[in-house]
């Protein structure tokens, strides 16, 4: 009987072959930075065998933060040992690289714009999201092709093309966008108040990631009103997403001190400012803040905010210091 023909051998990749094939690169990657630092290279090799067709097929891989270094166009990993070197660093021929994959990153998800099937191979395109241990999720445009291994069953990357996401240049921030996030962020804190003691937690933490930078990956200067510190823990200061969001509604085991400040329950909340400073696609604004309980009595505390503008033009808070106004002693 006459042998058939590779090309009537082949399976035809299917979508969820390439779906499998995502998870398993996103689930490897985080199991490399997982690793303890003796295994790292050991991971990292397991890792790229794996996932790349470097082992019978050339493979063209341009990583989203590698970058030329004189006359050396290490920008693009074409072989084995780059692709190791790009996930854990620990390499002389590339002594630039830190590890990719040492975040460690926590979760990898993969968010197709299309999937191309082409018989024995496929194309995909759209863009990947990596959350770190702190819950930040970053974003990289990504374009992968595959081809079959010899069991034609697990699909090898034999391109990876993976870039940081244009942006734009921001358009300068008006007053309009100042008041606009200020009103958000005074109905956020409402309706963080009207939550449910189940739903807390969750309702901070959007309140959080809505107005305030931390989960963009922004640095962020928190000084809340009433935080104060502890010993020798500065939690007067919070520049963590998890700092901010226990200021909020409490429930930390790292903050037990917090109460909640978005627990009062207030009512309404207004912003009286002072000054407006705009820079462009920065900007400050200082005055005071009234909010008022559900008994209608009004507090005043005074802010200072500094926002800068995102990739899709809203705002975020990146610098906020609250406090209580100063009182003049009582004149004898």
């Amino acid at each position: 009987m006459a042998m058939k023909r590779k090309h009537e051998e082949e399976k035809d990749i299917t979508l969820e072959q390439v779906h499998a094939a995502q998870k398993k690169w996103g689930d490897s990657l985080v199991e490399v930075g997982a690793c303890d630092a003796a295994a790292k290279q050991e991971c990292a090799a397991k890792f790229v065998d794996s996932v790349y067709g470097y082992a019978n097929n050339k493979v063209l891989f341009k990583p989203t933060v590698a970058f030329k270094t004189g006359g050396n166009r290490h920008n693009f990993r074409l072989n084995r040992e780059g692709a190791i070197s790009y996930m854990v660093g620990g390499s002389k021929e590339y002594p630039e690289d830190k590890g990719f994959a040492l975040k460690p990153w926590k979760k990898v998800r993969f968010d197709n714009a299309d999937i191309n099937l082409r018989g024995g191979t496929a194309l995909a395109m759209g863009d990947m999201y990596l959350a770190d241990a702190q819950g930040v999720e970053i974003r990289v445009a990504y374009s992968f092709g595959y081809t079959q291994d010899a069991d034609a069953e697990d699909l090898k990357v034999v391109l990876h093309h993976s870039s940081i996401p244009y942006s734009p240049p921001a358009k300068d921030i008006t007053i309009e966008d100042v008041q606009a996030a200020q009103k958000k962020w005074g109905d956020g804190i409402i309706e963080v108040g009207a939550c449910d003691a189940a739903a807390r937690q969750e309702c901070a933490a959007k309140f959080v990631d809505s107005v305030y930078g931390y989960a963009k990956g922004y640095k962020t200067l928190f000084k809340p009103t009433i935080a104060f510190k502890t010993g020798e823990n500065r939690h007067n200061f919070r520049f963590t997403r998890e700092g901010a969001i226990s200021y909020m509604v409490g429930g930390s085991k790292e903050y037990p001190e917090d109460t909640g400040l978005a627990l009062k329950p207030w009512k309404k909340v207004r912003f009286d400012n002072g000054e407006i400073n705009l820079q462009r696609e920065y900007a400050l604004a200082m005055g005071d803040m009234y909010l008022t309980d559900a008994e209608g009595v009004e507090v005043r505390f005074a802010y200072s905010f500094g926002y800068n503008q995102d990739a899709e033009g809203d705002l975020k808070v990146v610098l906020h210091h609250g406090s209580i106004p100063y009182k003049a002693p009582d004149a004898k």
